[in-house]
């Protein structure tokens, strides 16, 4: 069990590793520094959030809190997604606009 869950860990951490250098790589520096900024933000106040649900509401409390945030991070994903596929549209029709 012990190899099993460390090999498992090193392959979860690079294929990360593989996921986030292909988003860094057309990525601009200061739109990384306010992805990292709001990711360090997030997770602040998910602990300030979750040690408190866990001390003095017990365990369940925080699995229903770990499931919210679950949700809530699916359905904001797929939200932005769209967002993100709307906007490289519209900067492809501008391109095309100015190369005519």
């Amino acid at each position: 069990m012990l190899l099993s869950s460390t090999i498992w860990t090193v392959g979860l951490h690079l294929y990360s590793v593989g996921l986030g250098s292909r988003w860094y790589a057309h990525r601009c520096l200061a739109s990384q520094a306010i992805r990292e900024m709001a990711l360090g933000v997030g997770r602040l106040v998910c602990v300030v959030i979750a040690v408190p649900l866990l001390y003095h509401y017990g365990v369940h409390s925080f699995f229903v809190f770990a499931f919210f945030t679950t949700c809530l991070t699916s359905v904001l994903a797929v939200y932005l997604r769209k967002y993100e596929q709307s906007l490289r549209s519209t900067v492809i029709a501008d391109e095309n606009e100015r190369v005519l």
